[in-house]
């Protein structure tokens, strides 16, 4: 059996051989008739806050190397390496659902922004398989490499458009055309590159080889940049703003933490044990980490850059986790195991929105206020600063009462919004206006809701009473 990654037989034959020298070979788990592996369920709340339990470590194919969710979450694709097939789980009860054709070593997942096509990169095919996620069937298939195996990463655009495959052994990124089904230029980047990000507005890939990572303008198709982070850099993931870079260094056993704005590394996590793939929860609050060589799942609080984690992957610390998927809800995350032919899945409660209840008074701060519909006027409301709240970090843009935006004043356009002193404490309070014909009120209504932003993307709501009339 050969290895999907140049390294991994290496450290598989020194895990082998410390079992073998010391005896220290774990004795075998059996799964029960729904394939749950009792001596490794966690009970909840022993790894919170995210997930917070094991569901199953399921069989699948021979060498999973990589894994992916549909766009909307509703299916797993597993591509198995070693009897080039593609285990394909239905999420809803976590059940396989299908087993179709995956090409010649297949290494790679990725999906049409639409879901409704599946791209899959065979090893020794050196191919892209394109697939029709509707039915399976193979929709063509394109060459990316003239070697005997190759291609080793893949990533698709964020439009859609463009499909990237990393070839490591040619020492370039194979640039397809999914409109052409075509190759439209290879770049040639040194280093055997393999893991890939990009940013959100696709504008910037980001490619890791075995020494730096590379930073590629997806419009010229330039290398612009070199970021040196730690040893063998592989697998790769960015936030969704696009602001940060983790990158996993395989052979220095730790994370850095890159920030795109200058290419800089910000932080270094220590204690990973040869990270293989990186994982973002949909809110950004933690990353998780596929550590080849332990068996586990390290899970870093991004706020921190701290350990917070440790979760096993499969049966025992041989596993050889080489994937790391989490559901676009954040409900579930899938860890193919690559030495076991299994993966293991993780339930937990998608993150809960975080909204700030700030402190509001309507109108002319009676215990319940009057809301005549019938009026063409406007209704005051005034959000007070607190220990916890500062009117001033809000985006009064993005400030609305019962569906009625902050009321423009005439032509100017400039908003009914004042920082004033209103309850004489030191602290500024924001005084907002609104139109009440612009009300989106019920007849019936006990309350009226204001919402809105910060300036860091915050949600804070309010709520107050009122007596509606049409008088």
């Amino acid at each position: 059996m050969s290895s999907p990654h140049p390294h991994a037989c290496i450290l598989m034959l020194i895990a082998i051989g410390c079992a073998v020298l010391t005896g220290c070979v774990p004795s075998l788990v059996q799964l029960d008739s729904f394939g749950l592996d009792p001596s490794a369920m966690a009970k909840e709340g022993d790894w919170a806050p995210y997930p917070n339990e094991f569901l199953a470590t399921v069989p699948v194919g021979d060498g999973p190397s990589a894994l992916a969710y549909t766009p909307d979450g509703s299916q797993v694709w597993v591509a198995n390496m070693f009897d080039d097939s593609v285990t394909i789980f239905q999420t809803s009860d976590h059940s396989i659902a299908s087993i179709i054709a995956g090409g010649d070593g297949p290494v790679g997942v990725a999906f049409s922004p639409d879901g409704a096509r599946a791209y899959v990169v065979t090893y020794y095919g050196c191919s892209l398989q394109v697939i029709d996620t509707a039915d399976g069937s193979l929709i063509a298939v394109i060459p990316v490499s003239d070697l005997s195996y190759d291609p080793l990463g893949l990533l698709a655009s964020p439009d859609g458009s463009r499909v990237y495959v990393a070839n490591h052994y040619s020492s370039r990124v194979a640039v397809v055309d999914t409109a052409e089904l075509a190759v439209a230029q290879q770049i040639a980047v040194p280093g055997r590159p393999e893991g890939m990000a990009l940013t959100p507005d696709g504008k910037v890939l980001y490619v890791a080889n075995l020494w730096n990572v590379l930073r590629i303008d997806t419009e010229s198709l330039a290398v612009t940049n070199e970021i040196t982070a730690g040893s063998f850099t592989i697998p790769v993931t960015i936030t969704a703003m696009g602001d940060l870079l983790y990158v996993g260094n395989s052979r220095s056993d730790s994370v850095s933490v890159i920030s795109t704005a200058g290419d800089t590394v910000l932080a270094t996590v220590p204690a990973i044990d040869c990270p293989q793939a990186l994982a973002l929860t949909p809110d950004g609050e933690y990353l998780f980490v596929a550590n080849h060589d332990a068996g586990t799942v390290t899970v870093i609080e991004t706020a921190t850059n701290a350990v917070v984690e440790t979760i096993p992957s499969g049966t025992d610390n041989l596993s050889m986790p080489y994937a790391v998927a989490i559901s676009p809800d954040g409900s579930s995350a899938y860890v193919a195991n690559w030495r076991h032919d299994t993966v293991t899945i993780l339930l937990g409660e998608p993150p809960a929105p975080q909204v700030l209840t700030v402190e509001m008074v309507l109108g002319d701060g009676a215990a319940e206020t009057v809301i005549n519909t019938r009026s063409r006027g406007m209704i005051e409301a005034v959000v007070a600063t607190t220990d916890t709240f500062d009117v001033a970090d809000v985006d009064v843009p993005t400030v609305n009462l019962a569906g009625a935006p902050v009321a423009s004043r005439g032509k100017s356009g400039k908003l009914h919004a004042e920082f004033v002193d209103v309850d004489f404490d030191g602290d500024m309070d924001l005084v907002l206006k609104f139109r009440v014909p612009d009300l989106q009120i019920a007849s019936d209504a006990t309350e009226v809701v204001l919402g809105g932003l910060t300036t860091e993307g915050e949600k804070f709501t309010a709520a107050a009473a009122v007596t509606v009339t049409a008088r």
